[in-house]
């Protein structure tokens, strides 16, 4: 089994819910949308990681938050993807339901991630909701190769 991306730093007994979901050989990514979750999941990853089986993680800016993103996030993004060398990035995105979807700030900061992701050669942990083919416009202007992306039917 393999569940996508768990927000494991938003639950409670997060470190006893790690250890029973390693008990099982159930594989996951740990997801940090925010700051304050990535601190939470680099220790995490710390406790939970050996050499032979590393705690899969990504770190992200969710559009919930896009408003909220500064070069100094940024800066501290980077920082963590240098120092986590498989980490993913994400979840980035685009979601409607959220403020700075109309201004084009969510715009700006996915574009941001997937140019992380593509400088580190790293998974993209995508969120959208409400406007794909944006994302996939973005992706493009990233520098994600048009014939590699999904084509609309």
């Amino acid at each position: 089994m393999f569940d996508f991306h768990i927000h494991i730093a938003r639950l409670p007994y997060a470190k006893q819910l790690i250890q029973s979901l390693l008990n099982r050989n159930y594989d996951f990514v740990t997801i940090a949308c925010e700051p304050w979750e990535w601190k939470v999941v680099v220790e995490l990853k710390k406790i939970f990681s050996t050499g032979l089986k590393p705690l899969k993680t990504a770190y992200g800016i969710h559009p919930m938050i896009a408003q909220q993103a500064t070069k100094d996030t940024f800066a501290k993004l980077r920082e963590i993807l240098k120092e986590d060398k498989r980490a993913m990035v994400g979840e980035a995105g685009i979601d409607k339901r959220y403020p700075g979807y109309d201004d084009g700030t969510q715009d700006s900061v996915f574009l941001e991630q997937a140019k992380l992701a593509l400088e580190f050669q790293r998974d993209l942990q995508i969120h959208c909701v409400g406007d794909y083919m944006r994302v996939l416009k973005l992706l493009e202007k990233a520098g994600y190769e048009s014939d590699a992306l999904p084509c609309p039917a």
